[in-house]
């Protein structure tokens, strides 16, 4: 039942987000995908290009940023196969950033929060790293508007 009422937020917040978007425009497109690890620096690029192209009004990351379980190949092969356990978890999620994110831009991305962030970090961990992202303006808009006195930051 909890995990049902994860997806019941998720697809509220796309919900809610889509008709935010769409009330401003009569034809409009998203982008979204998800398990960007092992080639975002490749696919990630690919996908920011195409939404930009197609004037997408934002892009959803649907959760895995990084494997944790395991180095992902993209920056193991940037590293040229030499990381240690340490380094990767203190550099996976900037990399995240720099190579995954950057990409789109000023066109407002939003993330959910999957498994593999949970792997070796908690969701205090993730808030932190992404609260930039966790916190847009139009979500705090209608976080307060939901509920004026909730200041929370929530993925």
């Amino acid at each position: 039942m909890k995990r049902l009422g994860k997806v019941a937020a998720v697809l509220s917040f796309g919900v809610a987000t889509s008709y935010a978007f769409a009330q401003n425009n009569s034809n409009w497109s998203f982008a979204f995908s998800g398990d960007s690890r092992n080639c975002g620096d490749i696919v990630m690029l690919a996908i920011a290009e195409l939404a930009h192209s197609d004037n997408a009004a934002f892009y959803w990351h649907l959760g895995d940023f990084r494997a944790f379980y395991d180095f992902d190949q993209d920056l193991l092969a940037a590293k040229h196969g030499k990381l240690s356990v340490a380094e990767y978890e203190r550099s996976a999620w900037q990399d995240f950033i720099d190579q995954q994110l950057a990409p789109f831009g000023d066109m407002p991305v939003f993330l959910a929060i999957g498994n593999h962030e949970m792997v070796s970090k908690t969701r205090p961990d993730v808030l932190l790293q992404f609260a930039d992202w966790f916190d847009l303006p139009v979500i705090r808009s209608q976080r307060l508007s939901d509920d004026p006195s909730d200041h929370k930051l929530r993925g």
